[in-house]
């Protein structure tokens, strides 16, 4: 297990790494490039849902933010993103955070990523989280849950409220 603040050379995660100092900490990790393979892991500790990357959540920043990751993880064996903290957390937002600061990402596929929720406190309320990759960077996305829409129809003064449900007949 790799913990650490700091600067290394190439960094291939084979097995399990944090930017932080140490396991519930949050930190930002350099790296000169980073490889992310087959069932690697990387734990992402969060003690804030906004703010700054390195000093509210982990983010490991590969070439002061110009380089290149390489994901050689595939389908079957994802690399996973293990979130970890219990932060300020408002399960009907979305939420978006660079956990990776690189300027090119090689190999790139959201299917290559599990992320595994088991040590972040806070309660999902049906909404998932996933990666994606913008601009080069590594991206935590958090989508909340859809809200069935309220219908409220009028019938001869009378006011009733229906909630439908996806594929549901009102």
């Amino acid at each position: 297990f790799l913990y650490g603040s700091g600067s290394v050379g190439a960094l291939t995660i084979n097995g399990q790494a944090s930017a932080g100092t140490g396991s519930n900490t949050v930190g930002n990790l350099r790296a000169s490039a980073l490889t992310l393979p087959n069932n690697g892991r990387m734990q992402v500790n969060l003690s804030a849902m906004t703010g700054t990357p390195g000093t509210d959540w982990d983010v490991v920043t590969v070439s002061g933010g110009s380089g290149t990751y390489t994901v050689g993880a595939s389908v079957g064996n994802e690399f996973v993103i293990a979130l970890k903290g219990n932060p300020s957390f408002n399960n009907t937002q979305s939420y978006t955070l660079v956990i990776v600061d690189a300027g090119t990402a090689s190999g790139f596929a959201a299917n290559k990523f599990t992320v595994d929720t088991s040590e972040f406190a806070p309660s999902l309320g049906g909404g998932a989280f996933s990666v994606d990759a913008t601009g080069g960077d590594l991206r935590l996305v958090f989508t909340p849950a859809a809200v069935p829409p309220t219908v409220t129809t009028t019938i001869a003064s009378a006011t009733n409220t229906t909630t439908a449900t996806a594929g549901g007949n009102v």
